[in-house]
């Protein structure tokens, strides 16, 4: 990868990391997650473990899968988030 390439790559996942940080600190458990937190704060912590580590893939999927983990536990109404916390899902 370009260096240009493998900045933006760093930068949006230092981005992400940042907004999924401020989600979590709100994050409401609103009933039974069978574990779905605990695998978020494992992605989140593994992300940032990979980005200091120099892996910008790694740790970009692993912030995209703790978005997704978040999305599906709001949508299945496991979660709970401040409504302008909300715009950042699909529910």
């Amino acid at each position: 990868m370009g260096k240009e390439i493998i900045d933006k790559l760093r930068k949006l996942t230092e981005k992400e990391i940042q907004r999924i940080k401020k989600v979590r600190e709100k994050l409401k458990t609103i009933k039974d997650d069978r574990g779905l937190l605990k695998l978020i704060d494992s992605y989140l912590h593994d992300s940032s473990f990979f980005l200091k580590e120099g892996k910008l893939i790694e740790a970009f999927e692993a912030i995209v899968i703790v978005w997704s983990y978040i999305d599906a536990g709001l949508r299945f109404g496991i979660f709970d988030l401040p409504e302008e916390l909300k715009d950042y899902f699909t529910v």
